[in-house]
């Protein structure tokens, strides 16, 4: 089953073949959100609170697992974000939307990504493994079948690989070569290897556009 979908539906070139699929329902998340805006100012129309219409706060877009949660400095979050919405507009200029093929050139908007999922990973362990023989590690004899868990939010909170670590700081990210594909066991926020969440592409490419574009079309405060 993981590999009919690993290959069938999330595999990279498949993914990519979605993108008109992906735009679209960006768009109308924007177009939605514009709609509701603009009529509060129509009037005799009161105001809505958007949130009492959706009481189950999972179903909000997964964009929220990657902004940046309490425990930052709230200043420098607004000049991240600045920085980050003056590189969409200055880029996308007056094409009046963010389309996957802009992505790769909004390299500060990645970093944000990267940064937000080092501190607030999806889940703070992976998938439980089991170990298939004897192995040592550091000294530690680990039997067969052994249950072992891997603790990704440490991985990211380890002072061994991160300076300044409970400080949101994207720039970290500038000029090296750390990714999100369980390449670099500093930050495994989907897990590494023949296990690793097979949606990693797919997932990240919604993510960046969705946020891309709520950076393009909204003033935030």
């Amino acid at each position: 089953m993981r590999k009919t979908c690993d290959v069938g539906l999330l595999y990279v070139k498949r993914a990519e073949s979605y993108r008109s699929i992906r735009e679209e329902e960006v768009n109308k998340m924007i177009e939605y959100s514009i709609s509701k805006h603009c009529s509060l100012s129509s009037p005799g129309v009161a105001p809505v609170d958007l949130t009492e219409k959706s009481k189950a706060r999972k179903d909000i877009s997964r964009i929220g697992w990657f902004l940046p949660k309490g425990g930052v400095n709230a200043g420098a979050i607004t000049m991240e974000w600045a920085m980050a919405q003056d590189e969409v507009r200055t880029w996308i200029g007056n094409k009046g939307k963010v389309s996957e093929t802009d992505i790769d050139q909004l390299q500060y908007l990645k970093m944000i990504v990267k940064e937000t999922l080092r501190l607030h990973p999806p889940a703070p362990l992976l998938l439980p493994r089991e170990t298939i023989s004897h192995v040592t590690i550091n000294g530690y004899e680990i039997k067969p079948k052994t249950m072992l868990q891997v603790n990704i939010w440490a991985i990211g909170q380890d002072p061994r690989s991160w300076k300044d670590l409970e400080e949101f700081i994207p720039e970290r990210f500038l000029d090296n070569s750390i990714n999100l594909k369980g390449q670099h066991f500093e930050l495994l926020p989907f897990g590494s290897g023949r296990r690793a969440c097979p949606a990693i592409h797919m997932g990240t490419t919604i993510v960046e556009l969705g946020l891309a574009n709520l950076l393009y079309s909204f003033e935030w405060k």
